[in-house]
């Protein structure tokens, strides 16, 4: 799953999540807003899903576009998922979801206290917070080499 700018996941309050179904676990983007069409980046395709009619913290049903009972928006690089279906039943699903222990990553304690310092696609990814699933930031440095001091000037 390739990753998303640090803008969008922002303004949309985007997380790693992970659907189930079909028997299978699906990768993406997560968030109980609605994004628009005009904003899904590209290479993406966006589903929504609809809560429970009995429990609002449970997802419901996969589909294009949910009107009544939206829970929250899954943006993934997998395309027809609902293959020729209005809605698919979700089986399972989880905000914040561990895409793999194939990430390379390290700690770094900073004066901005644990920085979470992840390999890229094409830069450095930086994270903080408790699980570290707050975006902070980009470098250029590769991810084992990059220093406290590089993510300070970054955070400053």
């Amino acid at each position: 799953m390739k990753s998303i700018d640090y803008k969008t996941r922002k303004e949309y309050a985007l997380r790693k999540g992970m659907i189930e179904i079909y028997n299978t676990q699906f990768n993406g983007w997560l968030t109980d807003y609605r994004v628009p069409d005009d904003k899904v980046p590209q290479g993406y395709v966006k589903y929504e899903i609809r809560q429970s009619d009995d429990d609002d913290m449970i997802f419901a049903t996969l589909e294009k576009r949910v009107v009544v009972n939206f829970a929250a928006t899954f943006l993934t690089d997998k395309k027809n998922l609902l293959k020729t279906k209005k809605y698919v039943d979700i089986e399972d699903w989880d905000w914040s979801a561990d895409w793999g222990d194939d990430e390379k990553h390290t700690i770094i304690d900073t004066a901005f206290g644990e920085v979470m310092v992840k390999e890229g696609n094409t830069s450095t990814e930086l994270y903080i917070g408790d699980n570290f699933d707050e975006f902070v930031g980009e470098l250029e440095t590769p991810y084992d080499e990059v220093t406290a001091d590089d993510i300070e000037r970054i955070l400053s």
